[in-house]
């Protein structure tokens, strides 16, 4: 399932990658090389442009599906219907290039065509089957799509951002991100603000950790295992608070090994199955 689905996968690039994350570069005739991948580059103005003959059916389609799953107590009809936009450019052109994930230029200039930041929606894309990688991470969205193809497409990933150690707990780390998260896999029922984010807490459980990296031409992907911890604090984003074995020791992994700052994160353990598909793929397994 794995490896059949992640050869030949047509990743979309919507949009630029953010200038300063030249953690996200990628070289794209390595994937085209290595797994007969192709990244399909998409502007923002195409992205844009899709919207223009959008019906006033469908975006309020859109926009109740929407209220159905999700607390919008704080946000205005308006934001409820630019996110429907957004989403309906983004499915559009999913089914147009026929892609199996994306990364999106999730900042200032996807802001400034839409209205609102992509984050909600990108979580309810993925939940529907579509990964979808922030600032433009398209090994990140490949990532992503490895661990949904590993649970058989039946769960959904959080990306994440590495951030802080917990404030005393000593192997316990935030896996967090601004509002991307799937809302299948909120604590409670999920909730959105006014600029298009999730803000909710990720149900607890055993979860799976990867990141899938490329250097001259040779891939590895980071695979560790931790828990999610149920938390009474209120924070801002979509984020658990997750404890892992040894903490100090799998930052140590990820800097030795050049692992970036986003990794991906998806309820369950499937270690064996990724770990086997890497071997057919020839990709390198950094195990902790």
């Amino acid at each position: 399932m794995v490896v059949n689905g992640f050869l030949k996968a047509r990743i979309g690039l919507i949009g630029p990658r953010p200038e300063s994350f030249e953690t996200c570069a990628l070289d794209e005739v390595t994937l085209i090389r290595v797994f007969n991948q192709r990244v399909i580059p998409v502007s923002l103005v195409e992205a844009g442009a899709v919207v223009e003959k959008v019906s006033d059916t469908e975006i309020r389609r859109i926009t109740q599906s929407i209220r159905n799953e999700v607390d919008v107590s704080t946000v205005s009809e308006e934001a409820l219907t630019k996110m429907a936009r957004l989403e309906y450019s983004l499915l559009a052109l999913t089914d147009k290039w026929r892609l199996d994930a994306m990364g999106i230029q999730c900042w200032g200039p996807m802001y400034r065509v839409f209205g609102v930041a992509p984050c909600h929606v990108s979580g309810r894309l993925v939940d529907r089957g579509i990964m979808v990688a922030c600032e433009a991470d398209i090994l990140g969205a490949l990532t992503m799509l490895i661990q949904h193809l590993a649970s058989f497409k039946k769960t959904s990933p959080h990306f994440i951002d590495w951030t802080v150690q917990h404030q005393e707990k000593e192997n316990v780390f935030l896996a967090w991100h601004c509002g991307n998260a799937p809302p299948s896999l909120a604590k409670d029922r999920p909730k959105i603000n006014q600029i298009g984010m999730g803000v909710f807490q990720l149900k607890p459980g055993i979860v799976t950790i990867n990141r899938l990296a490329e250097y001259e031409g040779k891939f590895k992907m980071l695979v560790t295992t931790g828990r999610i911890l149920e938390s009474h604090q209120s924070l801002q984003g979509t984020w658990a608070w997750v404890e892992v074995a040894d903490l100090k020791k799998l930052y140590e992994a990820i800097l030795k090994n050049g692992f970036t700052h986003h990794a991906s994160m998806i309820h369950g353990d499937y270690t064996k199955p990724i770990q086997d598909a890497c071997e057919i793929l020839g990709i390198e397994v950094v195990r902790v």
